[in-house]
């Protein structure tokens, strides 16, 4: 079954509030959308080179599922990975995302990026110093070695955004209107995102963030919400520190 194109580039996409922003999300798993969505993203750049980044892998597997990306008030979500690089191996829209992720003018921030060991061997080739990590990127700015092994929201409130809470309050994130009846699904929706590795049952400890299933292609807003929380709030904490720079430089 085909969608054409012109309709599908305006599905699966929605706005959800993350981090006191309204953020408009994407999810394309078309090589031809993808690429459409990079550009406006890259239009988002012009002011700071600076892009938030994350790749999830699905439970239960050594490879990279997702790929997310995140700039401006926009953010990207690219499922299923392998079946991208199956179907389109030598597709230009897939060297698009190659480009960009090539593109050595633009800082990449993430967590973990030095433990994404894990990529199939073609994504792992994009991947090649691709991405620094939000917290080396704060100690090398702020000139405070300690930064390099804080919590996102310890990093948030170093750079003055108060808006960034820790992934354990996912749940926190839901709107009143997402909410509604929260009380009767309440168990539902800790089960599911438990299996996201977002833990709904207030003093867990926290879990890697996994998708499952790894073929999913639709996702909930609260999914998205929370696929979504470390990426933007990475793009948040960069775009605010590579400013810090940018001012320095012109002082």
């Amino acid at each position: 079954m085909s969608i054409p194109l012109q309709f599908l580039s305006e599905m699966d996409m929605c706005e959800v509030e993350v981090h006191g922003v309204k953020v408009t999300v994407s999810v394309a798993d078309d090589a031809a959308v993808i690429d459409k969505k990079i550009t406006e993203l890259r239009s988002l750049m012009r002011q700071r080179p600076v892009m938030g980044l994350d790749i999830k892998k699905a439970d239960k597997s050594d490879r990279a599922s997702m790929l997310l990306l995140c700039a401006g008030s926009h953010c990207l979500i690219i499922p299923n990975l392998q079946t991208l690089f199956f179907y389109y191996p030598n597709d230009s829209n897939v060297s698009g995302l190659e480009k960009l992720l090539a593109d050595r003018t633009i800082c990449f921030v993430g967590i973990g990026m030095n433990k994404k060991n894990y990529l199939d061997r073609s994504l792992g080739d994009m991947m090649y110093n691709a991405g620094v990590e939000v917290g080396h990127l704060a100690a090398r700015v702020l000139q405070k070695r300690d930064l390099e092994t804080r919590k996102l929201h310890e990093l948030a409130a170093e750079v003055g955004i108060d808006d960034i809470k820790p992934q354990s309050e996912v749940l926190s994130l839901l709107s009143p209107a997402d909410a509604k009846d929260f009380s009767e699904e309440r168990y539902e929706l800790a089960s599911k995102l438990s299996e996201m590795g977002c833990n709904g049952r207030p003093n867990a400890p926290r879990t890697s963030m996994v998708f499952c299933p790894a073929d999913s292609r639709v996702f909930s807003k609260r999914e998205i919400k929370c696929a979504i929380h470390d990426v933007y709030a990475s793009y948040l904490i960069g775009n605010k520190l590579l400013g810090m720079v940018i001012e320095k430089r012109m002082s």
